[in-house]
């Protein structure tokens, strides 16, 4: 699976009848197809997580100084959908499997004590709770708060986003995707 990144006055020029422009990046690092994308700005380094059915998540940095993956995660089934916490702190991801799954990405103050130094961006948690089908969709609420998800049973599940404890399931009568 091959991701390529362009700018968008790239992709408008193109747009215009122009040849397409060469890609600003290109990254290939997952072996089965890339499923979502997420984007996010971290102070000057704009940052972009994806999910595969290879059952890896990946962060990439778009700056000239990185040229490739700057964290992953293998996980337990292949994935759906990927969200970033607003302060960068953690990635979400949705699995086939109808899970949610949380990476660290910055070390909490609590790791930095530890004697041991263990803790950081390796650390993942994993909902307790599971969606009947595969998780079709994730989003962030703007203040980091809420975990929001979908999949294919319909309805929203809200969870806290630090704890991944589910907190309520909103029901409509329709399907629901992001």
């Amino acid at each position: 699976a091959i991701i390529y990144v362009w700018t968008f006055i790239q992709l408008l020029h193109a747009t215009e009848g122009q040849l397409m422009p060469q890609p600003l990046r290109t990254w290939t690092a997952h072996s089965l197809a890339v499923t979502a994308l997420c984007t996010a700005e971290c102070g000057q380094h704009g940052l972009i997580a994806s999910a595969s059915i290879d059952q890896t998540v990946r962060l990439w940095r778009i700056s000239e100084a990185v040229a490739g993956c700057v964290h992953s995660a293998e996980l337990a089934a292949p994935l759906h959908c990927v969200a970033a916490h607003p302060t960068h702190s953690a990635l979400y991801a949705g699995g086939s499997d109808g899970r949610i799954s949380m990476m660290r990405l910055l070390t909490l103050p609590e790791d930095l004590m530890r004697p041991d130094g263990t803790g950081s961006a390796t650390q993942s948690r994993t909902a307790a709770a599971i969606h009947s089908g595969a998780v079709s969709g994730l989003g962030v609420s703007y203040d980091g708060s809420a975990l929001f998800s979908c999949a294919g049973e319909g309805g929203v599940w809200s969870w806290d986003a630090e704890s991944l404890v589910l907190m309520q399931r909103l029901l409509p009568q329709m399907p629901v995707d992001f």
